[in-house]
């Protein structure tokens, strides 16, 4: 809970499109959380969880070092994995350097 309140408080300070009103509202008889989505969350949790499980391992098992120094490299691990989610969050049909998060000034 920590490491995501800055980048949620940046997407927060974002602006929306102009487009965003002009969409009709979703059925009541469809799922918030599509099919595509769990695809998306499964994905994402579970690239986000081999890289900080890595970096535990590779820090106590290869490197042979202290505990506090593995805790603070998985502690880094899951602060940056969880900033570059931040990118990875506008739609697929945006480009990658163009979209509405990276003119985000506050990102």
């Amino acid at each position: 809970m920590v490491t995501d309140v800055f980048p949620a408080l940046a997407l927060g300070m974002g602006k929306s499109t102009k487009e965003v009103m002009l969409k009709p509202p979703r059925s009541s008889n469809e799922s918030f959380i599509t099919k595509q989505y769990w695809q998306d969350i499964i994905i994402y949790t579970t690239v986000m969880t081999a890289s900080i499980l890595g970096m535990n391992y590779w820090a106590s098992d290869y490197l042979l070092l202290d505990d506090k120094v593995v805790n603070s490299l998985v502690f880094y691990t899951l602060i940056l994995v969880q900033l570059l989610h931040v990118f990875d969050l506008p739609s697929r049909s945006n480009s990658f350097f163009n979209n509405e998060i990276t003119r985000n000034k506050f990102v």
